[in-house]
């Protein structure tokens, strides 16, 4: 039920952004409620508040992200009006979703990916951008990478885009060479039998 909620609300953000031309400034909306959120546990929970009326939510919403004229911490009109309904249908604990549903919809139309690598060691300059560009030819898009050290891997590396995953980590061909050589051996036993 919730990433049908976020699906939706994610999208009809989407195209409230494209229709308006301001797909970038809700982009950065959505980055600064991040960290507020992140940063401010305390305001999520308030705005979760059953006790707390949906209309006093909404004006502690205006009043803390006003208009841009006002105020250097502020949100765009459109990014408030999407805090307003998720306030006032009871959703709220969805945004952090509808947002990564938006960003999805933001890169699928502007044919970016985003892919997370996992390597046993730290990769150079030169290293990431060879992946990175074997990953654009090979998908046909623009790839952004986010490089994580993972010492469990022991060499090699593994990278996933979306739900796609290339694992050619030495810890996955050691795993697959173990249960080759068990098959191998249970093979082996079942003809001695």
């Amino acid at each position: 039920m919730a990433e049908l909620v976020a699906k939706r609300y994610g999208k009809a953000l989407f195209e409230y952004a494209s229709s308006h031309g301001v797909i970038d400034e809700i982009q950065v909306d959505a980055a600064y409620l991040r960290d507020v959120f992140q940063q401010n546990p305390g305001f999520a929970r308030y705005l979760e508040l059953p006790e707390i009326t949906a209309e006093a939510k909404v004006e502690s919403i205006e009043t803390i992200f006003g208009p841009r004229d006002q105020r250097e911490a502020s949100l765009s009109v459109g990014m408030r009006g999407l805090l307003a309904i998720l306030i006032r249908k009871g959703r709220i604990s969805a945004l952090m979703p509808v947002l990564e549903e938006y960003g999805r919809l933001v890169m699928e139309f502007r044919r970016e990916v985003q892919a997370h690598v996992r390597t046993a060691a730290a990769l150079s300059e030169d290293e990431e951008q060879r992946i990175q560009e074997a990953l654009c030819q090979s998908l046909h898009k623009k790839v952004s990478l986010s490089v994580e050290v993972d010492g469990a891997l022991i060499g090699g590396l593994v990278i996933r885009v979306g739900d796609t995953v290339f694992d050619n980590s030495i810890r996955t061909r050691l795993d697959r060479l173990t249960r080759e050589l068990m098959d191998l051996q249970l093979r082996g036993e079942e003809k001695a039998v």
